[in-house]
This record gives C-alpha cells, sequence and structure tokens, in this order.
C-alpha cells in the first residue's frame, strides 16, 4: 500500500533530526492556547494532541505554546487543505505578548509567514512567498501584517527583516511541507521541503544572526507558535522539539538527499503495486 504524502514529509521530518543526532520530543498541543481576539480563529486540537487545524478565515490569530523556547530546533508539518484561498500560514517565535485580543496591544515576537500568490487589497499588495518580521511594541490594526510595509506602523514597529518573493515560491493546497526551525540566541534559521517545486528536495529560507536585526545583540528566549491570517483550513502536526546543539543539524543539502531517497522509496512501491 503506498503511503500518503502527508506520511512521507513528515518521515522525512523524522528523518532530518534523526541525521542530526537528536532525540526529538513530540510536542503535545492540548497544552497550548489561543492569542489575539478569539473571533479571529478557531483552533481544534487532536484527541491525542499531535495536530491542530485553524478552521476560519479572519483576521491574524496565534496558537501558541505555554513555555519558553530557546538554543533549540523545533520540526514539524503543516499543510493548507483548501484550494479557494491564497493567504498567509506561518508561526511566530521568541513570543512574549500576552495579547489580549486588542489590536492595539503591545506585541513582542517574530513572524515568519508564507503567501500562496499576490494579492493586492485596501491594505496593499501582499507578495506571493515568504516574509521574516520583527513584530515589538503597538501597531495599530492589521495592514502591516498583510502589506509587510514598515511605514503603516508606528515607530517603525513592525520590522520586516528578509523577503523571498517570486512566481514560484507560494505554498500549494493539499501539500505537507516539512520545515525546521533553528532558534538559538544567535541564530534563526528556517528550512522547508515538500512538494515537487522549489522546495522538494529541502531549501533553507532564512538564515540570519542579531546583527540583521537593528537594535539587537541576541535572540531572546520566548513561546513558538502557529500562525494565519486570512486563511482557513490549515493543519500543523507532527512537532518536535530537538534539545541538542542546533549546530549538529545537517545543511538543506543533507535534508535534500534525504527526500530524494525517500523518493526512490516511493517510486520501488508503487512499481512493485503495480505490477
Amino acid at each position: 500500500m503506498l503511503k500518503s504524502p502527508a506520511f512521507m514529509t513528515s518521515l522525512l521530518a523524522g528523518l532530518y533530526a534523526t541525521a542530526a543526532g537528536a532525540v526529538p520530543v513530540p510536542l503535545d498541543l492540548n497544552t497550548w492556547n489561543q492569542q489575539g481576539a478569539s473571533a479571529n480563529g478557531v483552533w481544534t486540537v487532536s484527541a491525542g494532541g499531535t495536530s491542530v487545524t485553524q478552521s476560519i478565515n479572519g483576521d491574524p490569530t496565534f496558537f501558541v505554546s505555554p513555555g519558553d523556547f530557546s538554543n533549540i530546533a523545533i520540526n514539524g508539518n503543516f499543510l493548507v487543505n483548501a484550494s479557494s484561498d491564497d493567504d498567509y500560514m506561518g508561526f511566530v517565535f521568541g513570543y512574549q505578548s500576552p495579547l489580549a485580543g486588542d489590536p492595539n496591544d503591545d506585541y513582542e515576537f517574530f513572524l515568519f509567514d508564507w503567501k500562496k500568490s499576490d494579492q493586492s487589497e485596501a491594505d496593499g499588495l501582499a507578495s506571493e512567498g515568504f516574509n521574516l518580521s520583527r513584530v515589538s511594541g503597538q501597531v495599530s490594526g492589521f495592514s502591516p501584517f498583510w502589506a509587510h510595509d514598515d511605514a503603516t506602523a508606528p515607530d517603525a514597529d513592525f520590522d520586516v527583516i528578509d523577503t523571498d518573493y517570486g512566481p514560484t515560491r507560494g505554498w500549494v493546497a493539499g501539500v505537507s511541507y516539512a520545515f525546521t526551525l533553528l532558534y538559538e540566541d544567535d541564530r534563526i534559521r528556517i528550512d522547508i521541503a515538500g512538494g515537487t517545486g522549489d522546495f522538494a528536495g529541502g531549501e533553507t529560507i532564512f538564515d540570519i544572526s542579531p546583527a540583521d536585526v537593528p537594535g539587537l545583540t541576541e535572540f531572546a528566549a520566548g513561546r513558538f507558535g502557529f500562525y494565519n491570517y486570512s486563511q482557513s483550513n490549515v493543519t500543523y502536526q507532527g512537532f518536535t522539539e530537538d534539545v541538542l546543539p542546533p549546530d549538529d543539524l545537517p545543511e538543506p543539502g543533507m535534508l535534500g538527499l534525504l527526500g530524494l531517497g525517500l523518493f526512490g522509496l516511493v517510486v520501488a512501491r508503487r512499481n512493485k503495486f503495480e505490477d
């Protein structure tokens, strides 16, 4: 019997951690909680606590861990189950704000978000691809979260650190993407693998140091969480934490080799099945 794409990308994430000499510890999402205005999202955790699905189209919503993370690698999979929308999914880390629900609350976190395709709205152009931003202090409304325009945030409290845009850089509905977040006090690295396009062999999307972020000398500990904006039916699953030295993680090329190995296994199983 052929395994599903979701199974294979989950296996890829496990092999990635294993290649690093890690002993991944599963994260129990039953202990996590929603942040931001309650009307902005509906987060439903599976009975075993291994996955969570955000099911509505709304303003920015967060689902975060109860404790802080630092000097750690977090592995997991996400996919969009809806084919009728093209907005943002992603995650936050170094998250330190309680966010009582007022959109003018103080924020403090890094935001990684991923847009499926270009889209112009009243708040500006949301570009296909990836953004890495630091959100700190009060941000008036949600316009900066849409267009990633620093000028719409007072006192430059929404700072875009780096972007990766292009016509082949968006996510694809129905594809389970494996990713790793490496979060150290002196490094942020985000890797993604999945699908048949740009990310099939695994790719590092961002790799930065505190020197890349004005005013920072190190990355502070904080909570980790999932993020959606105007995107429904997104599932985050199979998340683990790796507390071994992150420098032991393989480079993206190794992730690609693991992916090719799994692809060969799938082809072999398919040929056997068809025979």
